[in-house]
């Protein structure tokens, strides 16, 4: 009777590991989530950084351009939790 017990505790810890793992599994963040942590953690290790996404509206760029450079390494970027974020040119070399 102990062992079926200890047996089904250790099933429910092993579950609830489990389903711990799965909720902390680089989840995607909110567009808002983004724009305010994400763009902090960005700028640890790129210079100022701007969402992929308004980088592109912004410049009017098509998407596959933006792709290329940074394929090439010629646009620093950084990946957080399935946003991208480059480096806004412009502010870059303003600030030097």
């Amino acid at each position: 009777m102990i062992q079926l017990i200890l047996l089904l505790l250790v099933a429910l810890a092993i579950l609830l590991l489990l389903k711990m793992a799965k909720s902390t599994k680089s989840q995607k963040a909110t567009l808002e989530e983004a724009r305010t942590l994400g763009l902090q953690e960005a700028s640890l290790h790129i210079n100022n950084p701007i969402l992929f996404e308004d980088y592109v509206q912004a410049k009017g760029l098509p998407n596959d351009v933006l792709i290329t450079l940074i394929e090439e390494g010629k646009m620093p970027f950084y990946e957080w939790r399935g946003y991208t974020f480059v480096e806004n040119r412009e502010l870059a070399h303003a600030r030097k």
